[in-house]
């Protein structure tokens, strides 16, 4: 969790300097890692290999954390994907993410931490 706060913080300070590739890239990192400190917390599932790769974070996310706990809302089954489409635009695209989409996409994943927080504080790390 404490990667994932520290990537959130670099995307604010990337936002606010008018890097907005970078925030994209740091704000969808944060939401990434957030994810697998849930994974880890909240259930058993531990992947093949031990490698948390982006794909089957989003599956196992919203196969367990989503539909079969309810843990999340169901408004939050494409947030990973969505950043993610972001991330790649200013990450391998020649064209940059602007202001607007780097705004937006921080806004989404602070939600998103934010009500993943909430859920790891009030559950105890029983899985299921």
């Amino acid at each position: 969790m404490g990667k994932a706060r520290e990537a959130r913080r670099i995307a604010e300070l990337c936002l606010r300097e008018g890097a907005f590739n970078s925030c994209a890239n740091r704000t969808y990192y944060a939401a990434f890692l957030m994810v697998v400190a849930g994974l880890i917390k909240l259930t058993d599932y531990r992947p093949p290999r031990g490698e948390w790769g982006h794909g089957l974070v989003q599956a196992q996310v919203n196969t367990l954390l989503i539909k079969r706990r309810k843990l999340l809302p169901s408004d939050h089954s494409s947030t990973l994907s969505d950043l993610l489409v972001v991330r790649t635009v200013g990450d391998y695209e020649a064209k940059d993410v602007s202001q607007k989409q780097a705004g937006r996409a921080l806004r989404r994943a602070t939600d998103f931490l934010s009500r993943f927080e909430k859920v790891m504080e009030v559950n105890d790390g029983s899985t299921g």
